[in-house]
């Protein structure tokens, strides 16, 4: 008779009191189940059609996942209900398991549990068989103390790793004239993804193995992807979920299977709809009033929200975007919130700091509603600002506190560029510079100040110089930049007040340096 359907078996285990039969574990789909003879001590393994394999395996045991109704007890077999009564796990509590395994001579209960381990390995070898079979990427590797940057070339550039001692090595399989770009390490520190068109006319992201140097395309599409991240710092993604923006989308990517998914704008779902319907629409309205598209999004603390940059007509608005649906008191709807923007400028820089901040600077400040300036700074009918430039700051779970300016100028002469908070998210480095005639921006100090209301009081001078691209060691007591030297721009290394500096690179045009995560060797 063929196997029948799973709504038969805990009933025909109770009719068969004789026969102690454990229902089939959902989790075992696929695997064979195994014999288990609790009298003989012979093994037999029953397949997931529930025939059994082996001389005896259809006469003798345990059925384990089997559901087929038709599988007799062995003839001439003591009744084990005579010994303790096991007809079904679904038939026990917890304390009727352990009653009934109490019941049992010690070496079945030796049995049984050895067996069970069996049975959970079995099953977390098939998991994780299943999860290679998706991406076979193996290799670990202590990079404490190394750096990922970008080195240019005469025809396009490469990503390379540069070692504490001075070794550099080249990312391998790099199309001639194409450009690798924006290097970022896995939250762990063993692998680093970079951005490249080394394949085709867009920019996708690859993800290296320093392990083993081996170089995968970890992503498809016919849009170019930019600003891959993490995140945010101090949060252990159970899948190891990035955000990445592409086509102008703001998307969630996953780096085993190269997966994105679109995060803004919200595509709704029924959930997150009023009675009335229409919410996509009125997203889409909201957002299409803010700006044109994304340029930049990060991950807020916990993943609850995103931050993220859009650009529009003249400029860009920094906004922040909750994730977590809420409830109308009065209709009883669930609605995502919708995006706040915070502030607006000819251009900005953002970063989420590991304690829950957003530390910006704004270039050339700009009303994020020009319909809804404050009356105060209306003079004779034209629009006026606060100041030209600022450096800010402000709680991204309680936004609707407000901003708390760090420091602000009121003309180029005084310039932010890009902050970057240290790993304990109290205090952040900047280059400050001017502007000059043709809109370009001149370094001339690396400051640091802390993330406090009018902390730029406080600031400090780490050095002086056009200092390009700069970033924390994570153990936060030392930095790594790229500072100008005639025509090369070259990184190095220095203490946290700018001490003991060091060139790492050599001679040579880099760019991009960025340490690993690692404060100590990968296990």
């Amino acid at each position: 008779m063929p196997p029948q359907s799973g709504a038969h078996s805990s009933s025909h285990c109770k009719e068969r009191a004789a026969l102690p039969c454990l229902t089939r574990s959902p989790g075992l789909d696929g695997l064979a189940a195994v014999l288990v003879s609790l009298s003989s001590k012979r093994i037999g393994v029953l397949g997931p059609d529930c025939q059994a394999t082996g001389d005896r395996g259809r006469r003798q045991g345990v059925a384990l996942g089997c559901q087929n109704p038709d599988l007799e007890p062995l003839r001439g077999f003591a009744p084990l209900s005579a010994q303790f009564h096991l007809h079904s796990f679904s038939a026990y509590g917890p304390e009727g398991i352990h009653s009934a395994i109490a019941l049992m001579p010690k070496k079945l209960q030796i049995r049984l549990i050895l067996g069970l381990f069996a049975i959970a390995g079995l099953f977390m070898l098939h998991r994780w068989w299943r999860e290679f079979t998706v991406d076979p990427d193996l290799g670990t590797v202590n990079t404490v103390e190394w750096i990922g940057a970008v080195q240019h070339l005469d025809e396009g550039s490469q990503v390379v790793t540069l070692k504490s001692d001075g070794t550099k090595v080249v990312v391998p399989d790099r199309v001639a004239n194409s450009t690798d770009r924006s290097p970022v390490w896995r939250p762990d520190g063993i692998r680093l993804f970079f951005l490249s068109d080394r394949e085709k006319d867009v920019f996708l992201v690859y993800r290296w193995n320093v392990a083993t140097n081996k170089v995968e395309g970890r992503a498809t599409g016919t849009r170019s992807m930019s600003d891959l991240s993490f995140g945010p710092p101090g949060y252990v993604a159970k899948d190891g979920t990035g955000i990445i923006t592409q086509g102008g989308f703001v998307l969630s990517y996953d780096p085993r299977t190269g997966n994105t998914q679109q995060l803004l704008p919200p595509v709704m779902d029924d959930r997150s709809q009023g009675e009335e319907g229409g919410t996509q629409d009125q997203f889409d309205g909201i957002y299409n009033r803010l700006g044109k598209s994304f340029r930049l999004a990060m991950w807020g603390p916990d993943r609850e929200s995103i931050i993220a940059i859009m650009r529009r007509e003249q400029g860009e608005v920094l906004i922040i975007q909750g994730l977590e649906p809420t409830t109308d008191k009065a209709t009883g709807a669930v609605r995502m919130p919708g995006p706040v923007p915070v502030i607006a400028g000819d251009r900005i820089e953002a970063e989420v700091t590991s304690d829950g901040k957003v530390i910006f600077s704004v270039r050339g400040f700009q009303w994020t509603d020009p319909v809804q300036i404050p009356k105060e700074f209306i003079k004779n009918g034209v629009a006026t600002t606060p100041y030209r430039h600022i450096v800010g700051f402000f709680d991204a779970k309680s936004p609707e506190v407000g901003l708390q300016p760090i420091l602000a100028s009121p003309d180029d002469r005084v310039v932010p560029s890009v902050p970057r908070a240290t790993p304990d998210g109290k205090s952040a480095m900047i280059s400050m510079g001017s502007m000059n005639d043709r809109g370009q921006f001149l370094g001339r100090d690396l400051v640091l100040f802390p993330i406090e209301a009018n902390g730029g009081q406080r600031g400090q001078r780490i050095m002086p110089g056009d200092i390009l691209d700069y970033a924390w060691h994570p153990s936060g007591n030392s930095i790594i930049f790229v500072r100008r030297e005639g025509k090369n721009r070259m990184i190095f290394t220095a203490a946290k007040d700018g001490g003991a500096v060091k060139n790492i690179s050599g001679e040579g045009d880099f760019g991009s340096p960025v340490y690993s995560p690692q404060v100590e060797a990968a296990k």
